[in-house]
């Protein structure tokens, strides 16, 4: 029996043997090793977690760069913005110094032209005074020759004076100790004489009337050149904050 079983067996095999070639049947390989799989799936998780946190890495500091961004811009929007406000401020503030020395201006302008067409009105009235003073003197010329010899005499520095001695010297005048003895004529003489000496003080004071214009014009022309400078000065600052805004609209 033994021997039978032996032969049954070793013929299996060899039947197993020729179906195996025939068939392309190969025995199934060995089994790779489990300990190399595991560390090649370890190292692909590794490198997978790095590549997701540098990717991870990257998305944040792109969002911070833009929230930086940002902050730069509106920063710099409220820099511009407050820049804004406070040229506008200074062009209120301008605009009503403006306004204010505009009406100084004008209103010191008309006090001086006033002034000047006073002066002109006085200068006029003086002249006109003086040439009817002369017309009298030379009316009276036979009276006014003989205000020195009547014991008469005109003011001090009385301005009239020298037109009284140069219209005598044309006129042959006699003031005799008899003639100026005539109540009439001597009576003329002296109220010649008053009349001269009250003309001399009338013009006087028209002249001093005449000077004391003069020298308030020269203040207020003073006065008004300070202000048409102080309102140059304020166009130019109002130009340059003009400027200053069309710059910041511009940007």
């Amino acid at each position: 029996m033994p021997d039978i079983i032996t032969s049954k067996s070793i013929f299996v095999l060899v039947v197993l043997g020729m179906l195996t070639g025939c068939s392309g049947y190969r025995p199934p390989e060995p089994s790779p090793d489990t300990g190399s799989i595991s560390d090649t799936t370890e190292e692909q998780n590794r490198v997978e977690a790095e590549r997701q946190q540098a990717e991870e890495a990257i998305r944040q500091a792109e969002t911070e760069q833009r929230r930086a961004e940002t902050a730069r811009r509106e920063a710099e929007e409220a820099r511009l913005s407050a820049k804004r406000e406070t040229i506008l401020a200074d062009l209120s503030r301008l605009d009503q110094r403006h306004s204010t020395l505009s009406s100084k201006v004008s209103e010191k302008e008309d006090f001086v032209s006033d002034l000047r067409n006073q002066l002109t009105a006085t200068e006029s009235e003086i002249n006109t005074f003086k040439g009817q003073v002369q017309s009298y003197i030379s009316d009276n010329i036979a009276a006014a020759s003989c205000i020195g010899a009547a014991d008469v005499a005109l003011s001090e520095g009385n301005q009239y004076e020298q037109d009284v001695q140069e219209m005598a010297q044309v006129t042959t005048v006699i003031c005799g100790a008899g003639f100026l003895f005539y109540k009439p004529f001597r009576d003329q003489v002296i109220n010649v004489a008053d009349q001269l000496n009250q003309a001399d003080i009338r013009t006087n004071n028209l002249k001093q009337q005449a000077s004391n214009l003069q020298s308030e014009i020269s203040e207020r022309l003073a006065a008004l050149e300070l202000d048409e400078n102080a309102l140059q000065e304020v166009d130019r600052k109002i130009q340059a904050r003009q400027y200053e805004l069309e710059e910041l609209d511009d940007l």
